[in-house]
C-alpha cells in the first residue's frame, strides 16, 4: 500500500479555501462582536419582526437578556445610555443552537 505524504501548508491553503467556499467564520472572529437587532433578526430569526423577536426570544427566554447574564444588550430598548439593542453574536448563535427546538419559529403574534 502506497502512502501520501500531503505538506501542512498544503493542507492548511485547502482549509481556508473551504472556509471561504463555504462563507464559514473562524470563532475567533465572532468573539467580542456585536450586532444590531435588524442584522440579528436577518440573520438568525427568520427576519421575523423586532416584537416577534422580543415577544418570542427575549421575553419567552429571560436568561437571553444581558441583565439576567444573557447576551441580548437593551433587548426593549429601554435602558438609558445604550441605543437601540446589540447581540453578542458568539454568544447568541451558541445559544440559538442549543434552544432551537424550543423556540416556537411558527409562532404568531397576537393582535
Amino acid at each position: 500500500m502506497a502512502t501520501l505524504q500531503i505538506s501542512d501548508d498544503v493542507i492548511r491553503n485547502e482549509a481556508r479555501e473551504a472556509v471561504k467556499d463555504f462563507n464559514l467564520v473562524p470563532k475567533e472572529q465572532l468573539a467580542g462582536v456585536k450586532i444590531n437587532m435588524p442584522t440579528f433578526r436577518k440573520k438568525y430569526c427568520l427576519n421575523h419582526s423586532p416584537a416577534w423577536v422580543k415577544q418570542f426570544i427575549f421575553t419567552e427566554f429571560p436568561e437571553t437578556q444581558e441583565v439576567n447574564g444573557g447576551w441580548a444588550i437593551n433587548p426593549f430598548s429601554d435602558e438609558h445610555g445604550v441605543k437601540g439593542t446589540w447581540i453578542k453574536e458568539l454568544q447568541a448563535a451558541k445559544w440559538l443552537e442549543n434552544h432551537d427546538n424550543e423556540i416556537n419559529w411558527h409562532a404568531r403574534i397576537k393582535r
